[in-house]
């Protein structure tokens, strides 16, 4: 488990073991099905597109399909910036396929059909204003820099709707694009996009497998103190932590382990607040001392002042850690030490977020000599319906942190027997079609139509 790969230096950003994972699974997934594009002589730009609207739309969906699953648990009364933020984990597959391939779908067969072109436009339009007005209500600059941002999102908006009409317009009267042909293309990506998505899933922690001490098999593994699974498995009386370890909220009484972002910042991180208001009040006070302009030393002020509300949020966060240093005498370095022994890990359990990446690699693989071997557009899609749903249903099975709150099964498993009769309708209309669509025609670049003109 590693959530933060590296820190970027002086700035103290870290970058997302998850978030790096995902931006891999994309570039090369999408690098291989251009490959696949170019060898069948489709539209490689289009497969570039379609790229961009399964990342935009596939988040969106993975984030919505989690948050309205666990909303009750997890987001009930939480402020938006918890809802949207993808980077400490919380993507549901199933929510971010259907996402993306609504969006996939109406993109593909906007092409040569002008009024499915609007529409869709229209549709992006409005879902690019609500966007906009999340990010404005998320964030609220202070004066002189109120009326920034909300011009800059005006000014975006007109460009983006501005950029969406013209799109529509060209692709509507274009050449027609295969929807079978191109799901086909896009299919094994996905497969190879989701298996990179599982080892960001391991590094992140979430998608923990359920223990397997009586089976002692050689690649169990043993998440850290105060990961996701560990922490599930001390909330159920399954694992043991040091007292040290453990923050006892003096007003409400409740324990639980404390953070691990606490127990794995960085020194310098942890005083970075501290020596931010540091310099402003020094620099305040030599302003003060030069008699220097009124509007300096107020802008100064105000400074110093959201510096210091910043601090006391840090402060705020760093209570646990600061609480169990006072109450048993330890330095943060000794806590963190209590930290990295085996006994404040997790018990052994199923690497499940490995086998679900090794089966995604496996399918992608498999799916791709299909598509090669394939006398039927479409039916490589339809494969994935096929195989996929069986291997998550097996995989879900093995996994400890989803409920069986649907139907006696975890909502991954509801998902997976739907996808299933989703295929086995599939298939009942693909083989009533022509071997190869009618819209599957060559592409041809623009730079060759002008030299043979």
């Amino acid at each position: 488990m590693k959530p933060e790969l590296f820190q970027i230096p002086l700035i103290y950003y870290g970058v997302k073991g998850y978030g790096f994972m995902l931006m891999v699974g994309f570039l090369t997934a999408i690098w291989w099905a251009s490959r696949r594009a170019m060898k069948v002589k489709a539209n490689p730009d289009l497969i570039l597109n379609m790229g961009f609207v399964a990342l935009v739309f596939g988040v969106i969906g993975a984030r919505a399909f989690y948050v309205i699953h666990y909303w009750q648990r997890s987001f009930a009364g939480r402020p938006l910036s918890e809802v949207i933020n993808v980077t400490a984990g919380g993507l549901e597959f199933y929510g971010g396929f259907v996402g993306a391939m609504v969006f996939i779908i109406w993109y593909v067969a906007c092409h040569g059909r002008p009024w499915l072109a609007r529409a869709l436009a229209v549709v992006w339009s409005v879902l690019a204003v609500v966007i906009l007005l999340a990010v404005r209500s998320a964030m609220s600059p202070r004066p002189p820099f109120a009326y920034v941002l909300p011009i800059a999102l005006l000014v975006v908006g007109v460009l983006i709707i501005r950029s969406l009409w013209q799109w529509s317009g060209r692709a509507g009267y274009g050449q027609p694009a295969s929807l079978r042909l191109y799901l086909d293309i896009v299919t094994p990506s996905l497969m190879w996009g989701l298996g990179f998505g599982r080892i960001g899933c391991f590094l992140n922690g979430c998608c923990w497998g359920a223990p397997c001490e009586t089976i002692h098999l050689p690649w169990a593994v043993r998440f850290p103190c105060a990961s996701p699974a560990q922490y599930d498995q001390w909330s159920r009386c399954e694992a043991t932590l040091p007292a040290p370890l453990i923050h006892i909220d003096p007003r409400t009484g409740y324990a639980y382990p404390i953070p691990r972002e606490l127990l794995t910042m960085p020194p310098a991180k942890r005083l970075l607040a501290e020596r931010r208001c540091e310099q402003l009040e020094e620099r305040l006070q030599e302003l003060r001392r030069t008699n220097a302009g009124a509007d300096k030393i107020a802008r100064a002020e105000a400074e110093l002042n959201q510096a210091r509300a910043a601090r006391d949020q840090v402060r705020q966060a760093e209570a646990p850690l600061l609480r169990n240093m006072a109450i048993f005498g330890l330095h943060a370095s000794d806590i963190e030490r209590l930290a990295q022994r085996p006994d404040s890990r997790s018990v052994p359990i199923h690497p499940t977020q490995l086998y679900a990446s090794v089966n995604a690699f496996l399918l992608a693989f498999l799916l791709n000599a299909i598509f090669y071997r394939r006398k039927r557009h479409g039916l490589v899609f339809g494969m994935l319906w096929l195989l996929y749903p069986v291997a998550r249903f097996v995989e879900e099975a093995i996994r400890a942190d989803n409920p069986l709150d649907t139907a006696g099964l975890t909502i991954s498993q509801a998902v997976s027997v739907g996808g299933l009769i989703f295929a086995a309708v599939y298939f009942w209309w693909l083989y009533r079609q022509p071997l190869r669509s009618p819209r599957a025609v060559a592409y041809v670049p623009p730079e060759a139509t002008r030299t043979k003109a």
